[in-house]
């Protein structure tokens, strides 16, 4: 494995943490309800998303909602692993 690889690798797993983070804090918001700010796990799924969306709020138009953010971001992490995964199979296939 090549260090640019493993780098790609690395990018591809935090990708991966966030985006999971992601679909827990959604997860947990649905079960939860209205009590979601109060969960314990919901922190801290909020604490590891909290940068991404700070991020995804800063490039997103002013007409896009808060509460429409998290989901931008999410689709967003999505493209971002589709390309790491390409980017992973291009540098596997000519031995980069």
């Amino acid at each position: 494995m090549t260090t640019i690889e493993l780098i790609f690798r690395l990018i591809k797993a935090l990708i991966e943490v966030a985006g999971f983070a992601y679909f827990g804090q959604a997860i947990i918001g649905l079960v939860a309800g209205a009590k979601r700010e109060q969960n314990l796990f919901y922190s801290i799924f909020k604490v590891l998303t909290g940068p991404i969306s700070r991020v995804v709020r800063m490039v997103t138009p002013r007409f896009v909602p808060d509460k429409h953010v998290p989901f931008v971001a999410f689709g967003i992490l999505i493209w971002a692993w589709v390309a790491v995964i390409f980017a992973l199979a291009y540098i596997r296939a000519n031995g980069i």
